[in-house]
């Protein structure tokens, strides 16, 4: 089956019109090109633009998303999140190596597909970036999963903000609950709280405490993630 995503270039706010879905559009449409990584969606091409509107066709996974898992299961065993996880690694990892940065990561951006392999979907606030340099122009933010120095518009790494995001993705999956305001308002500032009676290993709370260290300079990249103890338990 086949999910298409329709954006009116018209209703759009000036800066998305102008910046973002044109960035969106030429990333989907590179992707769609190239071999397709197993955890990333798979864009049908063409991609389509006619009058005023964009459309992606993409593949239509009927697995949901992990937070509609996450609200199924209300818990999931640490072994099974590990492979969730290790896919949207992979699948964020591959997009790092084509100098591009996510920058919008959460639950509801990883899709599952029929066999539960994760998908990543989401491009709208997606760029390409150079290595070399930090990101001034682009502050996406969604509560929670934006790191401090985005919150607060200062220069920052793409791939360090991704790795923020993906800390707090990770936090919420294993807590077993989409966090209230108050604790959103504290992860935005990489304040993962665990309560003391915890039943998240302690190899699990050192990966999201790394992930999410405020200071991102501090902050471990994807290849210090892989190396982590909790991601080397089978």
């Amino acid at each position: 089956d086949v999910a298409l995503k329709i954006l009116r270039r018209d209703f759009a706010p000036r800066t998305r019109r102008q910046f973002f879905l044109p960035q969106e559009y030429y990333i989907c449409r590179d992707l769609s090109k190239k071999a397709a990584h197993p955890n990333i969606v798979e864009f049908h091409p063409p991609l389509l633009l006619f009058g005023s509107r964009v459309c992606f066709p993409m593949e239509h996974y009927a697995g949901g998303d992990l937070l509609e898992l996450l609200y199924r299961e209300k818990k999931i065993p640490e072994a099974e999140l590990r492979g969730y996880f290790s896919q949207a690694l992979d699948a964020v990892q591959y997009l790092h190596s084509k100098d591009i940065a996510h920058l919008n990561l959460k639950c509801e951006h990883f899709l599952l597909d029929g066999a539960a392999n994760v998908r990543l979907c989401g491009f709208g606030c997606a760029t390409r970036f150079d290595p070399e340099k930090l990101e001034e122009d682009i502050y996406c933010q969604t509560v929670g999963y934006t790191p401090p120095e985005v919150v607060n518009r200062f220069p920052y790494d793409p791939m360090k903000a991704d790795v923020f995001a993906l800390g707090a993705t990770l936090y919420i999956l294993c807590m077993g609950r989409f966090p209230n305001p108050k604790l959103l308002h504290l992860m935005g500032k990489g304040a993962p709280n665990f309560p003391r009676h915890s039943e998240v290993s302690d190899h699990l709370k050192e990966l999201i405490r790394a992930m999410m260290e405020a200071d991102w300079s501090r902050r471990i990249d994807l290849q210090e993630v892989k190396r982590m103890a909790w991601m080397k338990r089978k």
